[in-house]
């Protein structure tokens, strides 16, 4: 995320979703391995900050189990529901019992991503909702 937090483009309908599932009573926050001021900007700039209780930034990548774990003891969370874009989210989340939505508009492609069996895989925001609406 180096370039200007303006110059990044928002994934059509996600401002609406993150809304929505807000609205539903979910507690949401960002694990990044991004600087922690990236991501605040971020979302500030889309005016989304709020929407979030928490941005944790953890710059160990390939411990990203580990992180998941962490965070969840800071943020005294004893269940979650990960959203990646990554292959290794999948194995973290696999390696700690964690359920995760892998999504298609990210890092990874969506063929690698589904070869990892993922508990979820989305394409677009919208099927967040539906998942969501499965586990109130």
């Amino acid at each position: 995320m180096s370039r200007k937090m303006e110059e990044i483009p928002l994934i059509d309908g996600i401002k609406e979703v993150l809304i929505s599932l807000n609205k539903m009573g979910y507690k949401m926050g960002v694990l990044t391995s991004n600087n922690k001021k990236n991501v605040d900007d971020f979302l500030k700039h889309y005016e989304m900050r709020n929407l979030f209780e928490f941005i944790y930034a953890e710059k160990n990548v390939f411990g990203k189990d580990k992180a998941i774990n962490k965070m969840m003891k800071i943020e005294k969370l004893d269940k979650i529901i990960y959203v990646g874009d990554e292959t290794r989210d999948i194995e973290a989340c696999k390696k700690i019992e964690v359920p995760i939505i892998s999504v298609g508009w990210g890092f990874n492609t969506s063929v690698n991503l589904k070869k990892y069996n993922p508990n979820y895989f989305i394409e677009d925001p919208k099927e967040l909702l539906e998942i969501a609406e499965t586990l109130v």
